[in-house]
């Protein structure tokens, strides 16, 4: 989510940015389109009601989020029609659906456990402006009909697919584990040499003990910093004395 400080400026508005907000996180749009300069940053609600590209801008920022569930192993899709994009984790730490809007391009938080309750419920759900109440309630017609009770939800979700996402996951960690493991024992190797004799600097070219590794192992590659130039370099980068 686009960082919020003191002294920002809704890009909209160009005034300063104070509650609430609208946010976004990433880049949802082509450098070359005008509006990826509003992405990954924050905006006034009241001006990004009105802003008169709001709905295309909010489109895309759901249809990003569409694209990103296929490859989280986490979140499954659950519903997607015209008005709203549904995911949910099931995980007992988070048991939560994200209900985005596509007409606001903001996310409705729902535990779960109360799904059922929301579903019956008319009243208007913490909202920041009343459009997004409006594009909420316009949503509830269909999800309600689709998924009335939180059993509903586990149903509509393609588990298979998650489960090989996960089990894809875990062979490309272990795979890279393994590169890890080889490649560290190799700056193993060149640590021995560099407490015996020193190593030559790829970058100053000064052969010298006044290295410093940084032993990384197990879980990512390791490096060295010539205490010479000041400049980090890596198994790849070495350059071995003739």
């Amino acid at each position: 989510m686009a960082l919020f400080f003191e002294g920002a400026l809704c890009p909209i508005c160009h005034e300063a940015i104070v509650k609430p907000i609208f946010a976004t996180s990433g880049v949802f749009l082509p450098r070359t389109d005008p509006l990826s300069a509003y992405c990954d940053a924050c905006m006034h609600w009241p001006c990004y009601a009105t802003w008169e590209h709001r709905e295309r801008f909010a489109q895309a920022y759901v249809r990003m989020q569409i694209e990103n569930e296929k490859t989280n192993q986490y979140w499954t899709r659950v519903f997607l029609d015209e008005f709203s994009f549904i995911s949910i984790n099931p995980d007992l730490q988070t048991r939560l659906a994200h209900v985005y809007l596509f007409r606001t391009g903001s996310r409705i938080n729902v535990p779960l456990p109360e799904w059922r309750t929301w579903m019956r419920r008319n009243r208007t759900p913490p909202t920041h402006h009343p459009l997004e109440a409006a594009a909420w309630h316009k949503a509830l017609l269909s999800i309600r009909t689709a998924l009335p009770t939180e059993q509903s939800l586990y149903r509509a979700a393609d588990w298979t697919s998650k489960e090989k996402l996960r089990a894809d996951n875990a062979a490309h960690e272990l795979e890279q584990l393994v590169t890890i493991r080889i490649y560290n024992q190799g700056c193993e190797d060149l640590r021995k040499r560099l407490e015996s004799a020193g190593l030559v600097c790829p970058h100053c070219q000064e052969l010298t003990k006044k290295v410093r590794y940084y032993d990384k192992a197990p879980g990512a590659r390791s490096y060295f910093v010539c205490g010479l130039c000041a400049r980090s370099f890596r198994l790849e980068d070495f350059v071995q004395m003739p």
